[in-house]
């Protein structure tokens, strides 16, 4: 099942309230969120782009889906709160760190 765009913000929001849509330009929209990939001893920031919202949801949501196996997401990195994720295909798992 594909899910929608509405869908995958309400997952995201699970993670980062504080997530939001954002439009640089007309035509030219972006994710903000307190989310990175952990790739070995290094984070990694997510970047996200569409000409719609639709479309940098959905960049934004394969960013952080589409990872390696040995990476994973991490919340709030340097903040209260820090967790480490990996999404499942139907839920967020914790990941040990």
């Amino acid at each position: 099942m594909k899910l929608s765009f509405q869908q995958i913000m309400l997952i995201l929001k699970e993670l980062d309230s504080d997530i939001s849509l954002n439009m640089r330009d007309d035509g030219n929209w972006y994710v903000n969120s307190r989310l990175e990939i952990k790739d070995h001893s290094v984070l990694v920031s997510i970047s996200s782009n569409g000409e719609t919202p639709q479309q940098a949801i959905q960049d934004f949501w394969s960013n952080i889906t589409n990872i390696p196996k040995d990476q994973y997401i991490v919340v709030s990195a340097y903040g209260n709160g820090r967790k480490a994720v990996r999404w499942s295909g139907h839920i967020w798992q914790k990941v040990i760190e």
